[in-house]
């Protein structure tokens, strides 16, 4: 059993680390999304989807998981749309399924502005700018790497290329899928929140679970709730290697609704 995980902007690999199970039966992949063997951010979302497919395929036998975190799961989104087959279950993580058409041209302009600030603006200046979105509330990313220099070019293309506003709307591609998919999302993420509340009635396989007091940054403001989530799900969707049936391999200890909707 094969878990892929996605980072988001500005991260890395090790940003999982430190949040998700790890449970001997399980094994992880944490994947940069400008690794090699993927599609680099202009050719699009669509051959980073292809690309990482194959490269999920070539790499691990089924069954395989996926779980992205905002960019990571909007490139996990279209992965798992070009290929649901390969995949068993999915999570999705402060992740917006797609904008409709008449708001697409607003996100465009926002991220091309961001785009030209990634490419001019010194970087402590541009962090700033950057934790002061609504969708954060504030909440700096918890971590001294997140501080470091990076690719600055490579940041631009990602936001030029790899904007929401290049994504499909996923509703009705969601509604067809017939595996699991789980979608954690802040109650102070308003926009995503809005969003994948609309899934579990278009997809009955969708499970929406809402971490309260936290934005955008969830996982990583409520580590201990988001591991328990995380862990209930994949317990609860193990596969005998055929889609469609499941097994529980050991009991967890379920989460409360005191739990999902408070802080511990």
């Amino acid at each position: 059993m094969t878990f892929f995980s996605l980072h988001g902007f500005l991260g890395t690999t090790i940003d999982w680390e430190p949040i998700l199970p790890t449970q001997t039966h399980l094994k992880h992949l944490h994947c940069s999304l400008y690794d090699p063997h993927f599609a680099t951010p202009e050719k699009g979302l669509v051959l980073w989807g292809d690309s990482f497919n194959a490269f999920a395929q070539e790499i691990a036998p089924p069954p395989r998981y996926l779980i992205g975190y905002s960019l990571g799961g909007r490139l996990g989104l279209h992965a798992l749309i070009q290929s649901p087959y390969i995949w068993e279950a999915a999570l999705f993580v402060s992740t917006h399924p797609g904008l409709p058409q008449e708001e697409r041209v607003a996100r465009a302009k926002q991220d091309l502005d961001w785009a030209k600030a990634f490419e001019t603006l010194p970087f402590p200046e541009l962090l700033i700018s950057w934790n002061q979105q609504p969708l954060f509330g504030g909440t700096p990313f918890p971590s001294p790497r997140f501080l470091q220099e990076q690719d600055r070019p490579l940041l631009s293309s990602s936001l030029r290329h790899w904007s929401l506003s290049q994504q499909n709307n996923f509703q009705e591609d969601l509604a067809r899928l017939s595996l699991p998919i789980l979608w954690i999302v802040g109650s102070h993420d308003t926009r995503c929140l809005q969003a994948s509340s609309q899934l579990s009635f278009r997809h009955p396989l969708s499970t929406i679970t809402v971490i309260q007091n936290v934005g955008h940054r969830a996982p990583w403001e409520n580590k201990k709730l988001f591991e328990k989530i995380v862990l209930k799900f994949i317990t609860n969707n193990v596969s005998t290697h055929t889609r469609g049936k499941y097994v529980d391999p050991s009991p967890v200890t379920p989460i409360s609704e005191n739990d999902l909707y408070h802080e511990p």
